[in-house]
């Protein structure tokens, strides 16, 4: 049994169970509740008086549930209550019960307007007050789950926030690009229109269910229950990883266009590319059920950059597995094409008229491009890929016909490795 303290600061109790404090100038009756509470799994302790009582609150913020008792010397049941939840905010919410022997409708109405959670009667029977401290504790957790989960809500709306804020400074710098970039591209203009017309289909589309779920949660989040939260967080954090891979495409290709990007020249393995490629995007063509096919027929270093070229073939990968329906293979395949190498990324999709290629090359373009096309995308991915192979000295080529798919294959110098550089 616990002996309930009148004039000292204990330090807070460790987590064993739901806290419960009980405030109750009759000694014995405290202590026959702490002690039925604790046969309960509850970790209880008792107090005699409410200034004490307040004390152990400011101490132990783990205390989910106090039980007061309603007449008091001292600070009475109903001025405890008060104090007490003045003190405690949402994330260590706190619920009261009120036990009296004869409360007055006025006392009933302070307790309701003080926002005590129940009402319990003396005689106190244990039958009657293990539901209540249940309830009680049950209320006290969904708080502090809510709080706890709009807490995350409020960091991933502020990540996504900085996240849009780096990406309109992004989209300035790209289109400063494209500025630079018309003389030599003959397309400055053009570029600059699809650019426009693309952002403001993929920045709008994630943007609509993040400001709509946010402005739910800001406007009564006491409202909501944690799996609304739950839910309406993850659509925020789902559009703000849209808004994300927006940004480093358009990073990607920024630094592509301004030559902030460089390429080094290293030992390269072909194989070792290819497999690593295989490996890492297997999960993700699996999400459509589609498998990866290799096939390695050159495997001798020569000198390259493997991160470059890896990016650059994730870029055609990808491409090629939203283009193609499920269930089928995407190839990839490396083999020596005269004094080049020839890496080649194929796929059983629908396939693209001349037209329809034409339009795959020029940025910021999609072959469809209604506003209920099923594929998201900022239309860039061939001209990254066309943009690395440029980089590593090489060119990006695409063959394709109606019903036949699509191969698109980067050619890459073999550039041997000298002794030293080996």
């Amino acid at each position: 049994m616990l002996t309930p303290t009148t004039n000292t600061t204990l330090p807070p109790h460790p987590k064993q169970g739901p806290h419960v404090l009980i405030v109750d100038d009759e000694q014995i009756l405290g202590e026959e509740i702490v002690e039925f509470l604790t046969t309960q799994g509850y970790h209880a302790v008792a107090v005699l008086d409410g200034e004490e009582a307040l004390r152990r609150l400011q101490a132990d913020t783990a205390i989910e549930v106090m039980l007061t008792d309603l007449r008091m010397p001292g600070l009475d049941g109903l001025m405890l209550a008060q104090r007490a939840l003045a003190l405690r905010d949402e994330e260590h919410a706190l619920e009261v019960l009120i036990l009296t022997g004869n409360a007055t409708i006025s006392d009933a109405t302070a307790a309701v307007r003080l926002r005590a959670i129940d009402f319990l009667m003396k005689p106190l029977r244990f039958a009657t007050l293990k539901p209540a401290i249940a309830a009680a504790q049950a209320s006290a957790a969904r708080r502090r789950a809510a709080w706890c989960d709009l807490r995350a809500h409020d960091q991933l709306l502020s990540a996504t926030r900085a996240q849009m804020d780096e990406l309109q400074g992004r989209i300035g710098q790209l289109q400063t690009a494209l500025v630079r970039s018309q003389a030599t591209t003959g397309m400055g203009e053009e570029a600059k229109d699809a650019f426009m017309s693309m952002i403001r289909h993929e920045l709008r589309t994630p943007l609509t269910p993040i400001i709509g779920y946010a402005s739910l949660i800001e406007g009564k989040p006491e409202r909501l229950t944690p799996e609304q939260l739950r839910n309406f967080a993850r659509e925020i954090r789902e559009g703000g990883e849209r808004l994300q891979r927006a940004f480093l495409r358009i990073s990607d290709l920024t630094g592509l266009l301004t030559g902030t990007i460089a390429a080094r020249h290293e030992p390269c393995q072909p194989a070792l590319v290819l497999l690593t490629l295989a490996r890492l995007l297997a999960p993700h063509v699996a999400e459509r059920q589609q498998t990866i096919s290799l096939d390695i027929q050159y495997r001798e270093e020569f000198l390259s950059d493997a991160t470059r070229l890896h990016q650059a073939l994730t870029e055609l990968v990808d491409n090629a597995s939203r283009f193609s329906p499920e269930g089928t293979v995407i190839g990839l395949s490396v083999r020596q094409a005269g004094h080049d190498i020839l890496f080649e990324v194929s796929d059983r999709g629908a396939g693209m008229t001349e037209a329809e290629l034409n339009v795959a090359h020029k940025p910021f373009s999609q072959v469809d491009m209604s506003r209920t096309r099923p594929r998201e995308g900022l239309g860039i991915g061939l001209n990254i890929a066309a943009a690395l192979a440029n980089l590593l000295h090489g060119r990006l080529a695409i063959s394709s016909a109606p019903g036949t798919g699509t191969v698109a294959s980067i050619c890459l110098p073999n550039i041997p490795i000298e002794p030293n550089q080996a």
